[in-house]
């Protein structure tokens, strides 16, 4: 219990510099008017507000190093937390537009389908979420961006499962007429392949993982995760009338920083 509104102000004041030391977000669950009772704030802290500093990070290591090795293993992590960027921001946004639907609902089996959902939210992957979309929010992801923007997405998580999971990346040669090698690539980057070729981003006479995985083509899917975000979070606020997560407002600005 607050002994005063001054004491109640100042304690607000000192979890707002607390918010912004910890790039959290501070959301007070009760109504702050009055100041009558004591008040519960909760801090929300996402690995999403860290994307932008980590891809700076990585992209002024990448200048600094020489070797291709080098540079492939700084293109790695950039894809890998390009991808677990893309899954917090649709955690978020999804969890924004069901926000208080477990305070508002009265009826028993809704609150357990909110419960149900939100467990599953919480669990997703990116596969999961193109399930989950049609389920709760009645349409697929695509319909929040373009399809270019869609399809290069979808080519960034192939690249990342193959990553991740370890699968193996090579060229069978084939010696088709004495003087001549034709060269078969391995089926699990076989789309991404012809994909990041038809972008021009790579030379798909001339490959390896590190060219593969090249400066070009790891910026092309930064880029294009940004424009995501931007897409599914614009997108989702109008198509549900919901003002965009405080946090995802934080992220924003941080792209837009120098």
């Amino acid at each position: 219990m607050h002994n005063s509104l001054t004491e109640c102000i100042v304690s607000v004041k000192r979890l707002k510099k607390l918010n912004e030391e910890y790039m959290s977000e501070l959301i007070p669950i009760r109504d702050v008017i009055g100041f009558s009772e004591s008040l519960t704030f909760k801090m929300i802290e996402s690995s999403s507000h860290y994307f932008p500093l980590q891809l700076k990070i990585l992209i002024q290591a990448r200048k600094d190093v020489k070797t291709e090795n080098e540079k492939l293993a700084i293109n790695l992590l950039a894809l890998t937390g390009t991808t677990a960027f893309i899954e917090s921001i649709l955690y978020e946004n999804i969890c924004k537009i069901f926000e208080g639907q477990k305070y508002q609902q009265g009826d028993y089996l809704k609150l357990n389908m909110v419960k149900y959902f939100e467990t599953a939210v919480s669990n997703a992957t990116f596969k999961d979420y193109e399930v989950l979309s049609k389920e709760l929010l009645g349409c697929s992801l695509n319909k929040f961006t373009d399809n270019d923007t869609w399809e290069g997405i979808l080519i960034l998580f192939t690249i990342r499962n193959q990553i991740v999971h370890g699968k193996d990346f090579s060229i069978e040669y084939t010696d088709a007429d004495k003087d001549t090698f034709t060269g078969e690539y391995s089926k699990n980057y076989r789309k991404a392949i012809d994909f990041l070729a038809k972008k021009k981003l790579i030379d798909k006479e001339d490959l390896s993982l590190s060219k593969l995985l090249n400066d070009r083509a790891t910026d092309y899917f930064t880029e294009l995760a940004k424009s995501f975000f931007n897409d599914v979070t614009k997108n989702m606020s109008n198509e549900f009338n919901t003002t965009a997560h405080t946090s995802l407002n934080y992220v924003r600005y941080l792209f837009e920083q120098k």
